[in-house]
């Protein structure tokens, strides 16, 4: 077996932080990488729990978590916390994700928002300090075997007042997380006035509460929570529950967890095959097989794509409140990179027994928990499908990309600050761009895509089809929300240039590259969108097609463009 290779230093990403916020991340990476030392989790480990470290090591972090006042940083200081911008809140996530502590399910992500926005004087009072000093643990239990995600159509638990004036609740939740280890839980009932939220006080004895634990396909366990007439507090107002939720799960968004865990899996990967020499020839892993350094230098050119989409929705923050469309964007594009950074770095790791098969000494692959590569790419499956499916969240983008939503989604505004004086025309499509270099032509791209996506809204809005129009069908506006979520990624990768990395040439060329790519990606999807219509020449999509191949033959294999070698480089190196 080829040996590990120590962890890797930890490098972060630019999170563009201004002074005191990056000075709060040096900190809490300081007293996690202290923490989360191999000393202090021994002993700890339980597999069986989605964080792998038992409740007397996630309660013990957590309360030193609150005693720092990390929990609230970012909550307004009439609720108790520091009122800090949200980049703080965003530093403190992508610190805990990289680190692998189990502070990501707190009781101020799961409940605080809900609690601040709709609850009593009384009940803020009772239940924020809890949360932000971390002595109390929660849980969320929304989801139901018959409802799924579709959590408030199906809905079938119920809650009642008793002859004493106390709420009482019945019904089974699904697939809940830390139920078992849980204070307090928050979960959704139909009463009389149509959905309510409650909070059930789950301390001491569990009187009409029954929690079991599931198995999952991760190996980790889920709960099954049955109410039996358990005694609970309505949080705010009667029948408010469906706002109440959506404001829950909205503050769920953002994805810098997702980009914190999705980093480290790349800088574990590029670390352990960057270095360690196959048992043959000696040679690095990573030198040695072709495939092996593309895919991991494509992985560190995702990743910044993945960078921009959540630090877009940090930056729409005002207030702590996420602009909706960057939030959900950064929902569905940092949890399936999540998902896509772990399976890749699993397909990697496979070439580990075939580099040692040839050594007398070779040992069976380890443990579930050593060998973390292949356990997280089955561990990161959950991310889309966890507290709102990720197609619910590309219906809501769809929706805006279309207008039907009060504000239509800006990037449909061709005449974007990505353009440049390079028009779309046959001399782009041609490859000969104006100024001599590729960022031109993977700007000219993101314009092409902005018009071939505005295009193709208005032709699926008009197209008559299946007794409706395309536009109302949920497999174009599946589509329709990808292809918003591309150009986005493209725009900000752009419009971030050099800006983070050691080497800014290299992340240049890396960012162009991406934008390049994604651009291509809007363009066909918009000619297979349109149908006969977007291959015949009257509907313009040939130019935008030109105009963003251009860029992505350019990005890949110009004379300055990435290329195997330059991405053996990122490989080598990482430009984090």
């Amino acid at each position: 077996m080829i040996p590990a290779t120590p962890a890797p230093p930890h490098v972060p990403l630019d999170l563009g932080l201004d002074a005191a916020a990056e000075e709060f991340r040096q900190q809490v990476c300081a007293e996690l990488t202290r923490a989360m030392a191999a000393d202090r989790t021994a002993g700890h480990r339980d597999p069986a729990d989605r964080t792998g470290l038992d409740e007397k090591f996630e309660r013990r972090l957590l309360a030193r978590a609150g005693r720092l006042g990390w929990l609230g940083v970012s909550l307004p200081a009439d609720a108790g916390g520091a009122g800090r911008p949200p980049a703080w809140a965003a530093a403190f996530a992508y610190e805990a994700a990289w680190h692998h502590a189990p502070l990501v399910d707190t009781g101020v992500v799961l409940a605080s928002a809900p609690v601040i926005a709709y609850g009593t004087a009384a009940q803020r009072a009772e239940l924020l300090p809890g949360m932000l000093a971390g002595t109390e643990t929660w849980c969320c239990a929304y989801t139901e075997l018959s409802s799924g995600n579709d959590v408030f159509n199906g809905l079938a638990a119920r809650a009642r007042r008793d002859e004493d004036g106390v709420w009482r609740l019945s019904g089974t939740k699904a697939l809940v997380t830390g139920a078992a280890k849980a204070d307090r839980c928050l979960t959704v009932a139909r009463t009389p006035a149509g959905i309510s939220m409650f909070v059930v006080n789950l301390r001491g004895p569990r009187r009409g509460v029954a929690v079991r634990g599931v198995p999952t396909i991760a190996g980790y366990a889920l709960d099954e929570v049955v109410f039996e007439g358990a005694a609970a507090e309505l949080l705010g107002e009667d029948g408010a529950g469906r706002r109440q939720a959506a404001r829950a799960v909205r503050a769920e968004h953002g994805g810098m967890f997702q980009l914190g865990w999705a980093h480290r899996i790349a800088a574990d990967l590029t670390d352990r095959y960057g270095g360690v020499p196959m048992a043959a020839s000696g040679a690095a892993l990573v030198e040695a097989d072709p495939l092996v350094r593309e895919r991991i230098g494509e992985l560190w050119a995702r990743l910044y794509a993945g960078r921009a989409t959540a630090l877009a929705s940090v930056a729409a923050a005002p207030g702590g409140r996420p602009e909706p469309v960057a939030a959900l964007l950064a929902k569905v594009r940092l949890t399936e990179l999540l998902k896509d950074v772990a399976r890749d770095a699993a397909a990697v790791a496979c070439a580990e027994p075939c580099a040692a098969e040839d050594a007398e000494d070779a040992a069976d692959p380890p443990g579930p928990w050593e060998a973390r590569f292949a356990a997280e790419a089955v561990l990161r499956l959950d991310g889309p499908v966890s507290v709102g499916a990720n197609d619910l969240h590309r219906e809501a983008i769809a929706a805006y990309v279309l207008g039907e939503r009060r504000s239509a989604a800006p990037i449909l505004d061709t005449d974007t600050d990505t353009d440049t004086d390079t028009d779309i025309d046959g001399e782009v499509g041609d490859g000969r761009e104006k100024d001599g270099g590729p960022a031109a032509l993977s700007r000219s791209a993101v314009r092409a895509a902005a018009q071939a996506l505005a295009h193709t809204v208005a032709y699926v809005q008009a197209r008559a089809a299946y007794g409706t129009t395309l536009a109302r069908l949920p497999v174009v506006r599946r589509r329709l929300a990808d292809m918003y979520g591309d150009l986005d990624a493209a725009r900000r990768l752009l419009d971030g240039v050099g800006a983070f990395a050691r080497d800014p040439v290299e992340a240049a060329a890396a960012a162009e590259a991406q934008a390049g790519r994604l651009c291509l990606r809007v363009v066909e999807d918009a000619v297979e969108l349109c149908g006969g219509h977007g291959y015949l020449a009257e509907s313009g999509l040939g130019d935008c097609y030109r105009a963003a191949w251009a860029a992505a033959r350019r990005a890949d294999y110009g004379p300055v463009a990435i290329g195997l070698a330059r991405r053996a480089r990122w490989a080598r190196e990482g430009l984090a």
